[in-house]
């Protein structure tokens, strides 16, 4: 056991109760350097790979320690069973999960380190090692809404402008993805993607949320989806695509969830977005 304060008082627990004691700064806290550095010097650091410790409901954790995610309420039952399901999404076999709810919580967790795995975003553990936890790649860029011309000038020609170029990179990422990986983004909208600017304007997307997204292959002439199979949409195993087609798919999917969220904030009428969704041909060219 490893115990952490910032308190040096407390370094009699080691010699009371054999606990290895970690003297940290007060200000910081539990940084991962501090974390991994105690693994290293204590019998844990023995370990094959330094990750692979169960780390369950530590949610205070997840902030100082990075890009981190912490499940709720896990134990090494659950690890069973997370790695039955982990090796039939692995192989690129369809998992059912049934109605069982243990078994569709896992099944997500499966996808989202399975698929950062697939595009290099998984830092640790090991899907093979998951105990309750795993970090991911930081990536750089700035969200689209948080630019000056989204905020100035919502639904005007610039605006829709703005967000044209957006989709049409957006899609560059999810084809290069599928060519270079095999994996295809699914939930791809604003919210999930990054930006590096030019300027006022993206000149590269960089998609984020990888929990939502599925094989796919590359044949040279067409897109077609794998047998995943998600809980929580319609995955569209084997619907083939020419590059055109998956890219109008995309566009006609991303400013239709662009304009229902709108609609949602009350920022357009359901009326006057209907109207504008009828004819979709402008956003289609690059």
């Amino acid at each position: 056991m490893l115990f952490f304060d910032s308190d040096p008082s407390s370094r009699e627990v080691q010699e009371r109760l054999g606990v290895k004691f970690e003297l940290v700064s007060k200000n910081r806290g539990v940084g991962w350097e501090e974390y991994k550095t105690a693994l290293e010097r204590s019998v844990l650091g023995k370990s094959a790979d330094l990750h692979d410790t169960l780390f369950c409901a530590q949610l205070a954790l997840g902030k100082p320690l990075g890009h981190v995610k912490v499940m709720n309420d896990w134990s090494k039952e659950l690890t069973h069973r997370f790695l039955q399901i982990y090796a039939v999404t692995k192989r690129g076999e369809p998992f059912i999960p049934g109605n069982s709810n243990v078994d569709q919580y896992l099944s997500m967790i499966a996808f989202e380190l399975r698929n950062l795995d697939i595009v290099g975003q998984l830092k640790a553990p090991k899907p093979e090692n998951f105990t309750g936890w795993f970090t991911m790649s930081k990536l750089g860029g700035t969200p689209l809404w948080k630019t000056p011309l989204y905020q100035k000038h919502p639904f005007s020609v610039p605006f829709q402008s703005l967000i044209k170029t957006a989709f049409h990179l957006i899609v560059d990422e999810i084809e290069y993805t599928v060519q270079n990986f095999g994996i295809e983004h699914r939930d791809g909208h604003l919210a999930n993607v990054y930006f590096d600017m030019r300027g006022d304007l993206p000149v590269k997307a960089h998609l984020l949320d990888w929990g939502i997204a599925v094989r796919m292959t590359w044949d040279g002439k067409r897109y077609i989806r794998g047998d995943d199979i998600l809980v929580w949409a319609d995955s569209e195993a084997g619907v083939k695509y020419a590059p055109e087609e998956f890219r109008q798919y995309w566009i006609t999917w991303m400013v239709k969830t662009e304009y229902e969220a709108n609609m949602n904030r009350n920022a357009i009428t359901e009326r006057d977005a209907r109207d504008f969704l009828k004819d979709l041909s402008w956003w289609y060219r690059r």
